[in-house]
């Protein structure tokens, strides 16, 4: 078994646990943890899952701090993973990952202001052309709507260019 898999799996049993013996070895895996690379994805999901675990239940602010560090490098984490190993990291919900889930508008609204950048539309899974074409026709101003309507963009390009940088 690879050391970093090893100290994971002794991180997420040590998790639960509340003895002034068991915050030390926290730390102590937390430390370890910092410098040995995790290249498999479920090694990585199970590291996340302990974090997260720790994070809500930590023992101490020491514990707090070290667990708010992990959290901080796992994005680096997933972005030197394989392609591979990326993908499986599918619907985690971990950083710098892909989630896909049909959000309500305050969540989407939320996440477009929040994370802008990195949120995007499936619209490969979107099938209701007709009732966006109706919507984005009272969201556009009077030029963009000409464009949209009788300029042939299209909804797709017309949402493209509205969103800018975004």
């Amino acid at each position: 078994m690879a050391e970093g898999r090893r100290l994971v799996d002794a991180l997420a049993a040590v998790a639960p646990r509340y003895a002034p013996d068991d915050r030390k070895e926290k730390l102590r895996l937390l430390e370890a943890l910092e410098a040995v690379p995790l290249r498999a994805a479920g090694a990585l999901i199970r590291f996340h899952e302990a974090l997260c675990f720790l994070q809500a239940y930590p023992d101490c602010p020491d514990v707090l701090e070290g667990v708010d560090r992990a959290l901080a490098g796992v994005p680096p984490r997933v972005d030197r993973l394989s392609p591979a190993a990326r993908a499986r990291l599918y619907d985690s919900g971990i950083a710098h990952t892909t989630l896909d889930y049909p959000f309500g508008y305050p969540m989407a609204l939320w996440l477009a202001r929040r994370f802008g950048k990195d949120a995007d539309i499936a619209w490969a899974k979107f099938d209701e052309a007709d009732r966006l074409d109706e919507t984005v026709s009272l969201l556009a101003s009077p030029a963009e709507g000409d464009a949209f309507s009788e300029g042939g963009m299209g909804w797709r390009a017309w949402l493209r260019v509205a969103k800018g940088g975004r």
